[in-house]
């Protein structure tokens, strides 16, 4: 696998078919970034914990390792 699809993937691109018309004289995470600016919805988007739902922000939290303490009131 390619430096340019890891940098798209970990991006959140979609459509990894859209990597044939990336810049070629950029690095690759310029690549990615220019496609981002181009085809923003061909990119997961961003979480949001403000509109997340508490299962999910629960859930990403424990994806990155972080422990909760609960209060016992």
């Amino acid at each position: 696998m390619s430096t340019l699809e890891d940098t798209a993937r970990s991006a959140g691109l979609k459509d990894m078919s859209l990597l044939e018309c990336v810049r070629k004289d950029l690095p690759p995470a310029g690549q990615v970034a220019d496609l981002k600016s181009r085809y923003p919805q061909a990119f997961a988007p961003a979480f949001d914990a403000r509109t997340a739902s508490k299962a999910d922000v629960e859930a990403r939290l424990k994806q990155m390792g972080v422990r909760l303490r609960r209060s016992m009131m």
